[in-house]
């Protein structure tokens, strides 16, 4: 009997461990989500002023390969874009992470094709998952998907 009763306290706490971890891992994937938004508005932002008014709808083409939108480095994102580096746009996700930029500017392109600007989360694991993206939600605890944003708007991201 007090076998039985000492492996339901057990059982409990684990249980209880294991709830608090999830709503840690929760509250990490609110954070990463919040800082690849913000990031986003405030390069969004920056761009406005330096890219032509015919330019700011550009077209994102679905799936989307990450590979088409040449790496920067969060040095050259900020000295392109003339923001300051500040807190909106940060390093890291909320795993404390490195975010993965992308910026492409061709001012002879069409209209629509002129600029692609992206941030990317490997998330919780720290690895990118592919090159390729899907538009569209993702379950909100599959903490290891990559968190993707494009031009304006999420393009890969966690919903509950």
């Amino acid at each position: 009997m007090r076998t039985s009763a000492a492996s339901l306290v057990v059982g409990l706490l684990l249980a209880a461990s294991a709830a608090e971890v999830r709503a840690e891992e929760a509250e990490t994937a609110k954070a990463t989500v919040q800082t690849v938004r913000n990031a986003g508005v405030a390069i969004m932002t920056a761009l406005a002023k330096r890219v032509p008014a015919d330019t700011q709808d550009p077209v994102t083409p679905d799936p989307f390969d990450w590979a088409a939108c040449p790496a920067v480095s969060y040095d050259q994102l900020v000295e392109t874009i003339g923001a300051q580096p500040t807190a909106d746009i940060p390093r890291q996700d909320g795993w404390g992470n490195p975010l993965e930029f992308c910026l492409k500017i061709d001012r002879n392109a069409p209209p629509a094709t002129r600029f692609v600007a992206g941030i990317r989360s490997p998330g919780r694991n720290g690895r990118f998952e592919q090159s390729q993206y899907k538009r569209g939600p993702f379950a909100f605890s599959d903490f290891d998907r990559d968190v993707v944003w494009l031009n304006g708007f999420f393009f890969s991201w966690p919903q509950r």
